[in-house]
């Protein structure tokens, strides 16, 4: 085989290469990816029930022996305990 060939031979496997690039990057996402989002999305829903569970202790605290509740506006409301329970 001449020279001549041999490059048209590597130019048409480098272009080649390049449509297969292209054609596995429009599939969409990696496996990867997602699971990178599902564990953001995991790690988020840890720290916000972590905080829940820090205001409930906090709001538990405050309002003493008492049942509690947060209005719409987010002021906490402590409700007395009336009635045998």
């Amino acid at each position: 085989m001449n020279t001549t060939a041999i490059k048209w031979l590597l130019a048409l496997a480098i272009v080649a290469l390049f449509a297969a690039m292209q054609h596995l990057d429009a599939i969409g996402p990696s496996d990867h990816i997602t699971e990178i989002n599902q564990a953001q999305d995991l790690h988020a829903a840890i720290k916000n029930e972590a905080s829940q569970a820090r205001f409930a202790g906090a709001a538990s605290e405050i309002c003493g022996d008492t049942n509690w509740s947060l209005e719409p506006d987010g002021t906490l409301h402590c409700h007395s305990r009336t009635g045998a329970l």
